[in-house]
């Protein structure tokens, strides 16, 4: 007879010390939070195995803070239920599960190598592998669904200062940089 399959283990957060925290910033709500406001929180390791979207199977360890430590870094202690990680590239992913457990990670190293550019965001309680981002930049919290309105720091009154520029809300233009060559008959 072939031997059962076990079910996968729940993810498990442990703390674990001696890992190098690289130089990092990420905007929690247009609040910047760096890895100097971050050493005085533990770094939690977790393995998780995730499925992708054509049912591979994988198994990853994520190690880094706590969400719930990264926004008290952030001055930002409500119940929040709403979370959007946005990457470096653009690309961004929406998470309504338990934001302030310690198995949802803005992590730092994955499988033992830290972050090219940025850390990554693991909701290390998902199992699906579309959950997690690499590259986070910004997060964005609210206490219902959906994204909060983020008011601007307001503006000291002084002179226009030359190429200031100013938030109008408007999209810009996108400009066409595909450098068009033209060839001469020879």
């Amino acid at each position: 007879p072939a031997p059962a399959e076990e079910a996968p283990k729940a993810p498990v957060a442990e703390e674990v010390r001696g890992v190098t925290v690289p130089a990092f910033a990420v905007t929690v709500n247009g609040i910047e939070v760096n890895n100097d406001m971050m050493a005085a929180y533990p770094v939690y390791q977790v393995e998780v195995t995730t499925t992708n979207s054509s049912g591979t199977v994988s198994t990853t360890t994520y190690a880094g803070f706590a969400m719930s430590d990264v926004l008290d870094a952030a001055g930002l202690t409500e119940q929040y239920i709403w979370l959007e990680a946005t990457a470096d590239d653009g690309y961004a992913v929406e998470y309504t599960g338990d934001i302030f457990s310690n198995l949802t990670l803005l992590a730092i190293n994955q499988n033992g190598s830290q972050f090219k550019s940025s850390p990554w965001f693991a909701p290390c309680a998902s199992e699906t592998t579309g959950d997690y981002l690499k590259g986070c930049t910004s997060i964005l919290v609210n206490t219902v669904e959906g994204a909060p309105e983020i008011k601007a720091p307001a503006k000291e009154e002084k002179p226009e200062e030359a190429g200031e520029l100013e938030l109008t809300g408007a999209t810009p233009d996108k400009q066409d940089k595909t450098e068009k060559v033209t060839f001469n008959d020879y």
